[in-house]
Formats: C-alpha cells, structure tokens, sequence
C-alpha cells in the first residue's frame, strides 16, 4: 500500500469516518472499472487498500495535506492511485470525494458535491 503523508504521529483518538454519496459512488465506480479491468480479485484487493487507507485516515487525521486545488478547509490523502478527499469534523471526518490522481479535483468539487458534503 502506497500511503504519501508526512510523519505517522498518533492522534488524540480515532475519528468517526464518513462517506458522503459522491465518495460511496466514488468507490463503486472504482469497484466497476478494476473488476471490468482486471478481475474480481484485483478489484477485491485494491478495494482493501482503500479501506486500509481510510482506517489509518481516522487513526491519524492530520496525516492529510492542503492542496492549492482544493476549496480552503479540504485535505487530501493519497492511496495509491487515488486521493481521499476530505474535512476534519469535531467527531469526524467527512470522505467528500475519493478520486483518481488525474482527475480534475476542482471539477469533482464544484456545485452539488460541496453543497452535499458541507450541509449548504
């Protein structure tokens, strides 16, 4: 697993982790392509990297960074291919986006999306 971040440090306690509608399609758009691409297995495994990211996401939230193509207040954390696109709750932290490192975040941040995942 491919995890870029700064040093691990221990965070206070675990966040809550949660997905919003984009993010959970998201993943079964990911789920789709690597199993029409590669197979159920690679599709399986990959889908576990992902997870594995997110848990070690709520295990230690501030291992995300800014990006100068994210709104202000979203981090990031790459997994592999994709980034975790997210903001830090209280209680939480709140998957706006999980998107392929190509992809164009600004688009897949605009309009409907952020008003989902902010409550606007």
């Amino acid at each position: 697993m491919v995890i870029h971040s700064a040093a691990l440090m221990p965070y206070r306690k675990t966040l809550n982790l949660e997905l919003s509608q984009p993010a959970i399609d998201d993943l079964r758009d990911i789920a789709q392509y690597t199993f029409t691409r590669y197979g159920e297995r690679q599709m399986e495994d990959y889908l576990d990297v992902l997870e594995a990211g997110m848990e070690l996401l709520s295990q230690n939230p501030e291992i995300g960074h800014s990006r100068f193509d994210l709104p202000v207040g979203y981090k990031c954390l790459t997994v592999e291919k994709h980034l975790l696109i997210f903001t830090i709750q209280s209680e939480s932290i709140m998957v706006a986006r999980i998107l392929h490192q190509r992809q164009d975040l600004q688009r897949h941040l605009s309009g409907k999306e952020q008003t989902e995942f902010t409550g606007d």
